[in-house]
């Protein structure tokens, strides 16, 4: 019988695709040769090099896999991945050892989705979604090249097919953290292998000798190269604010601890522990001081966003239709319009943010992310009308509603509860209230206006914006800056953000009375401190309770200020008695013999 090749189209995948890389060539009646046992280990470098990404050409896999390898020879570092800015940042000069040259950000590439792939996708695809450099791969793929035991991986296809398999281990163990920890692990790479070049050492640290502290030398030598790595970066890293990058001033020290971080992240789920010095904690206080004098305290103060004020919000979401508003400082403007798709959910958004203080995560997603079943649909969205737990309501129902009816609201999974483990089981119960923002009654107007029923509802955004177009980060941002800025001014404005209704319903909860565990609760953090930083006194009730405090007598004595009987002072009592008491006989008239005596 004859095997026909299947094609591109057949198999599922883009003719672009060669048939070496994405595996559709022709059938081989025979399985392949087996490898035979290697004569002896070859002579490893002291340190392992890292591999350059190169496309595999004729050859190259038997020249890699021959019985007897030769040492690898030493190959030049990775280059760096391209900095986010394009603009030059001179180190700066606090006061400490001599600058550092300045670093040259490249251009950024070309907008690549960081999507985390199946295991069936192909590996050409993978390695253009997820560019180089990834040293976790590069640093597995290295030692299993050097492996030369009778247990060694020797996959068929040679070293880039063994590349192939180390990145996709590397995809699916990405995917085992929140892709705002993915974006911040990607952007601490970028600063960290630029400080590796500029150093001149290498970013994968897999010397366990020296991590564990066996090999003594090596210790010292990861703990200076982590103190110096952190000095780079923070010596070439730009304020988040562009105010303080024109006025000259530096970044945060914890901004380059955080580079540091994620670097020893990265390197702890490939199984390596770096060594955590303490001479980082003692550098990073050093550059706060000096920054503290020269800068003043107030740089360094942490800018929390404030809690909305019942008015802002009041005046914000009543901006009467067609006013038009400035969405961003470049200038771009939009009409407003609360009857359409995009108003409907942007208010429904704010309207149970307010309520309940869900994240912005939520309620919209990142721009460009895919919509999943693993986010928040429409589904999450119930109601109890008239005692009945409804799960797609009629329009009759909607318009229908009394004021013990209620819209429910189940989390699907968040930031802090990936897998819905914690917070999931736990309905959201919102019943109508006097709020200009009423919750129930924007999410019932929101389902007027895009109705929903059946499977449909879940496998549907939460809130979209019409034709299943999920409402966006930057839609729910652009759309309640320009609004603010309409009622308040841009500069005012700048102190709320979507964050801000978590701070609200926080600082309220506490203002009513409710215990820290409520709070902690009902805005469903994991954390008593984390409630402890959002809900915040009033400036009348931080007021009224020390100036209460002021009546109160609390006069107060420790047992420091009470007297004591010291030893000493009895002592001294006791000299003074025998000073001051006669001689033995002094004073005593002497008997006269008696008659019988005599």
């Amino acid at each position: 019988a004859t095997v026909r090749r299947l094609s591109a189209a057949e198999r599922g995948l883009s003719p672009a695709f060669s048939s070496n890389v994405a595996g559709d060539g022709p059938w081989l009646p025979s399985p392949p040769p087996t490898q035979a046992p290697l004569a002896g280990p070859p002579e490893l470098p002291s340190v392992p090099t890292l591999l350059p990404r190169r496309r595999r050409t004729a050859g190259a896999s038997s020249a890699l896999f021959a019985p007897q390898p030769a040492p690898l020879p030493a190959s030049p570092l990775p280059p760096p991945w391209p900095l986010r800015s394009s603009r030059a940042s001179p180190p700066r000069a606090l006061g400490l050892p001599p600058s550092l040259p300045p670093l040259r950000a490249a251009p950024t590439p070309a907008s690549a989705s960081s999507t985390v792939l199946f295991c069936h996708e192909p590996p050409a695809q993978r390695r253009r979604l997820n560019p180089p450099p990834r040293p976790q791969v590069d640093g597995l793929v290295n030692l299993l090249l050097h492996d030369s035991s009778p247990y060694a991986i020797r996959p068929p296809g040679g070293p880039e097919r063994l590349r192939d398999l180390c990145g996709l281990m590397d995809d699916v163990l990405r995917d085992a953290v929140p892709r705002s920890t993915r974006n911040t692990n990607d952007s601490a790479l970028r600063a960290y292998y630029a400080a590796c070049e500029r150093i001149g050492a290498q970013p994968w640290r897999d010397d366990h000798a020296a991590n564990s502290g066996l090999d003594p030398l090596g210790h010292q030598r990861e703990i200076a190269f982590l103190a110096l790595v952190f000095l780079d970066v923070f010596f070439h890293m730009q304020p988040r604010r562009k105010a303080d990058r024109d006025a000259g001033r530096p970044a945060q020290p914890a901004s380059a601890m955080k580079v540091i971080d994620a670097v020893r992240r990265i390197h702890r789920a490939a199984g390596i522990t770096m060594v955590r010095p303490p001479q980082m904690s003692v550098l990073c206080t050093a550059l706060y001081h000096q920054i503290k004098r020269r800068f003043g305290p107030e740089y360094i103060r942490p800018d929390r966003k404030d809690p909305f004020p019942d008015s802002v919000i009041a005046r914000a979401f009543s901006v009467p239709d067609a006013t038009i508003c400035l969405a961003d400082r470049a200038g771009a403007r939009f009409a407003v319009s609360w009857s359409s798709p995009t108003f409907v959910a942007f208010r429904a958004a704010n309207a149970l943010a307010r309520y309940c203080g869900v994240r912005k995560d939520e309620v919209s997603l990142p721009d460009g992310a895919p919509f999943d079943r693993g986010r928040t649909s429409r589904a999450s969205l119930l109601w109890r009308i008239g005692g009945v737990d409804v799960a797609a309501p009629t329009p009759a129902q909607l318009r229908a509603l009394g004021p013990d009816d209620l819209a429910i609201f189940i989390p699907a999974t968040a930031k802090n509860d990936q897998f819905g483990f914690h917070f999931s089981a736990t309905p959201v119960w919102i019943k109508h209230t006097a709020d200009p923002l009423d919750a129930r009654d924007a999410l019932a107007a929101y389902e007027l206006s895009q109705p929903l029923s059946g499977g449909a509802r879940r496998t549907a955004p939460l809130l979209c914006v019409g034709s299943s177009q999920p409402l966006r980060h930057s839609v729910v941002d652009r759309l309640l800056q320009g609004l603010l800025t309409h009622v308040v001014g841009a500069a005012a404005a700048r102190s709320y953000t979507f964050h801000s209704h978590r701070i609200t319903i926080a600082s309220k909860l506490r203002k009513a009375g409710s215990d820290w565990p409520t709070i902690q609760a009902l805005v469903r953090w994991r954390s008593v401190e984390s409630a402890m930083i959002y809900a915040r006194l009033t400036p009348a009730d931080h007021a009224s309770a020390l100036a209460s405090a002021l009546a109160v007598d609390a006069t107060s004595v420790t047992a420091a200020q009470l007297p004591t009987i010291d030893a000493s002072e009895v002592a001294e009592a006791l000299r003074a008695v025998q000073l001051e008491a006669p001689p033995a006989g002094a004073g005593v008239a002497e008997r006269p013999p008696s008659p019988a005596s005599a």
